[in-house]
């Protein structure tokens, strides 16, 4: 049991320093990204400010504006809830 349980522990060991092995310099080349972040919402999504103050992108916690205050240029596309993803990309192509 021991035996098994020193496996265990070793494997858990080497999966979390191979998942964050090289995670300081993705998160530095991801902060010189001059992308826009365009949030579109999936299957029976939501608008910004219809769900009485809930965000689609966050909950209560506002993702977009905590972006926004950070410098980076965040939009959310208005579509349709039950849109396809034909018209959904189509949508955001032609508002950004």
């Amino acid at each position: 049991m021991r035996r098994r349980m020193i496996i265990f522990l070793a494997t858990v060991a080497c999966f979390v320093s191979i998942t964050f092995h090289g995670i300081e310099q993705k998160v530095a080349a991801a902060t010189q990204n001059d992308y826009p972040i365009i949030l579109v919402h999936g299957l029976a999504g939501w608008d910004r400010n219809e769900a009485l103050g809930y965000k689609y992108w966050g909950g209560f916690y506002d993702i977009q504006q905590t972006l926004k205050q950070k410098g980076y240029p965040v939009y959310t596309a208005t579509v349709g809830p039950f849109a396809s993803n034909w018209d959904r990309a189509a949508r955001a192509v032609r508002v950004y």
